[in-house]
């Protein structure tokens, strides 16, 4: 995810096993740098399939799959400041109830605001839609509603303006033992917190495993939340 010139990698699945490295990319002068050799800090175990997102100077990084089996999933919240150059791990901290461990969901962020929604869980694909704001209440919502998008894993999910953007994703398996992808494109507007299933002109194909990303506004004008 990006903060400024920079963008930010972590985690995932290597030749050599899951990693947990962090690396950073400077646009300004077209270089990458490792960054856990600097850190102060304890840092998430290393895992695939978590999502990650930013808040301002912060990075956001939640879930994943630490192992190769459900009882591996993680529901982890860790927060990296990239001024500090330290993680936290922010569950400790947080009241109510927490998101189920996952793999496979999409997480994006809007205003100080994330967003996470599905993914796989150890009961099977989800549909829950959760919301985070560590600068109001430190605390996780579900946002309730019947009319929103089925279960499902390996979507996308984007930000523009007042809306979250949710694309595509697997759906399950049919008897033959196919894939059922999902080639939907919703939308939730987080004023009116109301969901709904766009019919755009000229779907791309049904898929799953994809990344969308918005085109953010060079003057780095505020979101409107």
């Amino acid at each position: 995810r990006s903060a400024g010139t920079r963008f930010y990698l972590f985690g995932g699945q290597t030749a050599a096993g899951m990693a947990n490295d962090l690396w950073q990319y400077d646009t300004t002068d077209s270089t990458w740098a490792f960054l856990n050799a600097n850190l102060s800090s304890s840092s998430p175990r290393a895992r695939w399939g978590h999502a990650m997102a930013s808040v301002g100077t912060r990075l956001f990084v939640f879930g994943g799959q630490t192992g190769q089996t459900t009882k591996s999933l993680a529901n982890d919240l860790w927060r990296y400041d990239t001024i500090a150059s330290t993680w936290a791990f922010l569950n400790a901290n947080i009241s109510g109830t927490l998101p189920s461990a996952r793999t496979g969901h999409a997480m994006t962020s809007l205003g100080t605001r994330l967003f996470v929604f599905g993914g796989e869980t150890a009961s099977g694909f989800s549909d829950e839609f959760w919301e985070y704001n560590e600068d109001v209440d430190s605390c996780w919502t579900l946002v309730s509603g019947s009319n929103g998008p089925s279960a499902r894993s390996g979507h996308a999910m984007t930000t523009m303006g007042i809306r979250v953007f949710l694309q595509g994703g697997l759906l399950g398996v049919n008897p033959s033992g196919e894939n059922i992808l999902s080639d939907e494109l919703w939308e939730y507007d987080v004023l009116a917190r109301h969901r709904t299933k766009s019919e755009p002109c000229g779907n791309p194909r049904a898929r799953y495993g994809h990344a969308m990303a918005d085109r953010r506004r060079i003057d780095k004008s505020p979101n409107p939340i």
